[in-house]
């Protein structure tokens, strides 16, 4: 199991085992369905991802947590009534989950 020195408690999904997971994926090739696969099975709770929790008052935030060849993984920060534009990511895939709050 991957250590993460932001790890929250052991007997919990860690953001170091979600890490693991994603280079665990990397292993054979990534397909949309084996990616959603993972997400389901990766319960990240928002205690794990406290260390990564930064808000603006301004606009949203894009916290990095991890980035490799293949993956980045952002905590986006949203306050009330913050919003971003309709944008592409030039082909790229993403994912997003929400793990406190609701998307309006």
């Amino acid at each position: 199991m991957l250590a993460h020195a932001l790890d929250i408690h052991p007997l919990e999904f860690r953001v170091g085992d979600f890490v693991e997971g994603l280079q665990e994926l990397e292993r054979h090739p990534i397909t949309s369905s084996r990616v959603h696969d993972f997400l389901i099975g990766a319960p990240l709770r928002a205690q794990a991802l406290q260390p990564y929790l930064f808000w603006n008052t301004g606009a949203y935030t894009r916290n990095l947590i991890y980035r490799d060849a293949f993956f980045e993984v952002l905590a986006l920060c949203w306050l009330p009534g913050q919003k971003t534009p309709v944008h592409s990511h030039n082909g790229q895939l993403g994912w997003i989950t929400v793990i406190q709050g609701e998307v309006v």
